[in-house]
C-alpha cells in the first residue's frame, strides 16, 4: 500500500510536468523543487539510522530517472556568417572611440555648468550674509536707542514725582 501511494504521487508529478508549458525555461526548476518536496514513504524493510532515528521527518524523495538540468553554457559571442576581420573591426573601434569622446565632452560641459552654478550660489550666500549682518547691526542700534529712551523716560518720571 505504501508503494502504491508513492507511485501515485510520482505519476501525478509526471502529469503536472507533461501539462506544464515552458515559461522562460523555469518549468524544470519548479519540477525539481516539487520532486524534492515529495516525501518517499518509509520502506517497511529499512532500518532507521542513528541520525534519522530521533527525527520524525521523512527524507525527501528524488526519482532515480530524473537528473537536474545542467547549468546554461557561459555566454561567448559567436562570429556571424561573414567572418569579421581586423579591417572590419577598425571602423567599429573608431566609432566607439568617437562616441566615448563625445560623452566626455558632454560630461565636461555639464561639469563646467555645475561649477558656474556653484560660484553663483556662493556669491548669493555672501550677499545674504552681508544683508544679515546689516540687519543685526540695525537691530542692535534700535535696541540701544529703545533702552536709552526708556532710561530718559524713567529719569523724567522720577523728577516729576519728586517735585
Amino acid at each position: 500500500m505504501l508503494d502504491k501511494a508513492g507511485n501515485r504521487a510520482r505519476r501525478q508529478l509526471r502529469r503536472v510536468h507533461n501539462r506544464r508549458v515552458c515559461l522562460h525555461g523555469r518549468h524544470r526548476t519548479m519540477v525539481d523543487i516539487r520532486l524534492m518536496m515529495h516525501v518517499a514513504p518509509p520502506s517497511p524493510t529499512s532500518q532507521p539510522s542513528k541520525a534519522t532515528a530521533n527525527s520524525n521527518k521523512p527524507l525527501p524523495y528524488r526519482s532515480a530517472n530524473h537528473s537536474p538540468s545542467p547549468p546554461p553554457p557561459p555566454y561567448s559571442p559567436r562570429p556571424t556568417a561573414s567572418a569579421t576581420t581586423s579591417s572590419d573591426l577598425v571602423p567599429l573601434y573608431e566609432d566607439i572611440i568617437a562616441s566615448d569622446a563625445q560623452t566626455i565632452q558632454t560630461q565636461q560641459a555639464t561639469l563646467a555648468a555645475q561649477q558656474d552654478i556653484i560660484r553663483a550660489q556662493a556669491q548669493m550666500i555672501q550677499k545674504l550674509r552681508h544683508v544679515l549682518e546689516e540687519q543685526d547691526r540695525t537691530m542692535e542700534e534700535v535696541d540701544q536707542s529703545t533702552r536709552a529712551e526708556r532710561c530718559r523716560r524713567g529719569i523724567g518720571d522720577m523728577r516729576s514725582r519728586s517735585a
